[in-house]
């Protein structure tokens, strides 16, 4: 199963905190980190680190894939404008952008574009969103969007599998609520990859953590 490291923090320290962690993770062959990005309006979170943070931070071991858990979808794609680490885009269907200028910004940094659905979002407006876009990634989240460390809702299992039976090429992310417990029946149901932070992060080993879900 692929894996994508989260982080999910609000302050620089937590983030430097898990730098050893990142390092071991690195000389796994990992080489993105998903980063979620909120701006306290589509979600109550509010994660305010500058792009420039990242970028020295962790911008020499790896590239990011930006979750944008935003309104304005616009602004912060000008925010990140000048990061040279841009690997991936993770849009909502609810939140404001404008595809032209989404597909640029991924084109000039040959980033991936990619979907994530709500848990309350709705499904047959997500399909026709990712039909339309070309897309060939989504993220079904399977814990309420914002925070970490949500408990998992089984009802995204279901997701997955219908949107595998009706676009078999798809690769499907799951992102939340991920151990080596919930893993299982994720793979069994047509998931490709796992997005995780807290189980990372909180084990004592995270190469072990890493590789017990890689091997799932």
């Amino acid at each position: 199963m692929n894996v994508i490291p989260s982080i999910n923090f609000f302050d620089e320290q937590s983030v430097r905190g898990i730098v050893p962690k990142l390092k071991i993770l690195h000389e796994r062959g990992v080489d993105m980190i998903h980063l979620d990005i909120s701006d306290g309006k589509f979600t109550k979170a509010f994660m305010n680190l500058a792009p420039a943070f990242f970028d020295s931070v962790l911008g020499s071991d790896f590239t990011f894939e930006l979750h944008l858990m935003v309104q304005d979808v616009g602004a912060y794609l000008r925010a990140w404008s000048s990061s040279k680490n841009v690997g991936a885009v993770v849009i909502h269907q609810e939140s404001d952008f404008d595809f032209a200028d989404v597909r640029e910004f991924c084109s000039m940094r040959n980033a991936d574009l990619a979907f994530s659905l709500k848990l309350d979002g709705n499904l047959e407006d997500f399909i026709d969103m990712v039909e339309v876009s070309g897309a060939t990634t989504i993220e079904l989240l399977s814990v309420p969007i914002g925070f970490s460390g949500g408990n998992f809702d089984e009802s995204v299992l279901e997701r997955a599998a219908f949107i595998k039976k009706v676009h078999p090429d798809l690769k499907i992310f799951i992102d939340g609520g991920v151990n080596e417990k919930t893993a299982i029946p994720m793979k069994k149901n047509g998931v490709d990859g796992v997005v995780t932070g807290s189980y990372l992060w909180q084990s004592s080993d995270v190469g072990l953590a890493y590789d017990t879900l890689k091997g799932i």
